[in-house]
């Protein structure tokens, strides 16, 4: 905790200053919203210089954090997972649902069901295009019981929480099935307690746990995914709209209500 947001050094120490002030930087290993970065040497990862870094950029925390998820924590050849459902299509959940698709490919007989929750209809439209086999609406659908209808009332093998809605993490947890994992990685407000009812998840050996940053190597885990998308596997430009560092307010704002899933600011 105090290393990623103590927003200092160990030392106490100040990674910059303006006009000979002190101004807390450190933030997650690195100084954010500013131009030069200064960032720890653990937090550099060496990627193909070929590539574009205004796309490369978001390969860290969404990106990673929803690939990382579902390739370590899920790990669904070595789970024989079959039924993998991604609440939540942002920027984690669409890295996490583009990892599905490549493993899937990779691995025949897996993942035959990778299915999607979303309240936006456009994320669910894109959702399509990047691997998703079903995709529910909550705003239409009953989601867990459309979820035990896809999966013959058996319930999941495996899914992961990108809303980091608590109400959703609770729904997610229902809706595993026997030897299935549920995982975390939205964060609801500090203090909040998932419900889990004990006596089904013994008997059914089932697994909730959370996942930080993909649970990921990123010096490695990252030039992975670097690879996949030099290779046209992991298209997470379609993510991203560039706005010039000024133009922050206005890629905040279009965040929010416009759709825009990764918005990058480009220092010129």
């Amino acid at each position: 905790m105090a290393k990623n947001f103590g927003v200092q050094r160990k030392d106490g120490s100040q990674t910059i200053k303006w006009n000979g002030k002190p101004v807390s930087s450190c933030f997650f290993g690195q100084s954010s919203f500013c131009n030069p970065a200064v960032v720890q040497a653990g937090s550099c990862v060496k990627i193909d210089k070929s590539l574009d870094l205004s796309v490369m950029c978001s390969m860290g925390c969404g990106v990673q954090t929803g690939a990382g998820a579902v390739l370590n924590v899920v790990k669904p050849t070595e789970r024989d997972v079959d039924t993998l459902a991604i609440f939540g299509i942002g920027a984690v959940g669409s890295a996490a649902l583009m990892m599905a698709k490549v493993i899937a490919q990779d691995n025949p007989g897996k993942l035959s069901k990778i299915i999607v929750v979303d309240m936006d209809k456009k994320r669910l439209e894109l959702a399509k295009e990047f691997g998703a086999t079903h995709c529910i609406n909550p705003r239409t659908d009953d989601v867990n019981a459309r979820i035990m209808e896809l999966t013959d009332g058996e319930g999941l093998d495996a899914a992961v929480d990108c809303s980091g809605v608590l109400s959703v993490i609770n729904s997610m947890i229902e809706v595993i099935g026997t030897g299935g994992i549920a995982v975390t990685i939205g964060n609801p407000p500090n203090g909040s307690k998932a419900a889990v009812d004990i006596f089904p998840f013994i008997l059914g050996c089932k697994t909730y746990c959370a996942s930080h940053q993909g649970n990921s190597y990123s010096k490695s885990f990252i030039p992975y995914l670097a690879s996949l998308y030099k290779e046209n596997r992991f298209p997470i430009n379609r993510l991203q709209k560039k706005y010039n560092a000024e133009m922050v307010n206005e890629a905040m704002n279009d965040m929010t209500s416009s759709g825009v899933i990764k918005p990058v600011l480009v220092w010129a």
